[in-house]
């Protein structure tokens, strides 16, 4: 009659309680060095998202008192330029934001450009009932937006030339 217990004869093959707690070390040790290894590049990812997301909001404050000092605001009929009307020193000043070879830059009366954001994929400019949209799509598919409320609440949506 054979039992349910079965006792190990000196000489048999098996695992001792040491051996298995040696090779439970040793693959949490693996799994450490691993996991070390593997963390900055997990951090990296992390970075450029951050980072992405910093330049995002950098130009959103850049871009807010051009937009507040504005007196009307046009916006065109494919939402990729945007038109900002303003009264500088007496003069008319008429600031145009666009994407340009990736960048989103901003023109001023046609002439010159000052660099707004680097390395843009896409920029949408939508009319809002008392402002504008504006949508920022970067080359990796992270996205941002920000809504920027118009004071003078003067908004045309219209192919400008």
């Amino acid at each position: 009659m054979t039992s349910a217990y079965t006792f190990r004869n000196r000489g048999e093959a098996g695992c001792t309680l040491i051996e298995v707690l040696l090779s439970f070390i040793v693959t949490m040790i693996i799994v450490s060095v691993l996991f070390t290894i593997l963390h900055p590049f997990q951090k990296t990812q992390d970075t450029k998202e951050t980072g992405r997301s910093r330049e995002a909001e950098l130009f959103f404050i850049q871009f807010t008192p051009y937009f507040r000092q504005s007196t009307e605001f046009t916006i065109s009929s494919t939402e990729k330029t945007l038109y900002l009307r303003s009264d500088r020193s007496g003069q008319e000043e008429v600031s145009s934001f666009t994407l340009h070879n990736g960048r989103i830059i901003r023109y001023v009366n046609g002439q010159g450009y000052d660099i707004f954001l680097e390395k843009a994929g896409d920029v949408r400019f939508r009319e809002e009932p008392a402002g504008i949209r504006i949508s920022l799509t970067f080359p990796d598919g992270s996205f941002s937006e920000r809504v920027f409320t118009h004071t003078a609440g003067k908004g045309q949506s219209r192919e400008h030339e």
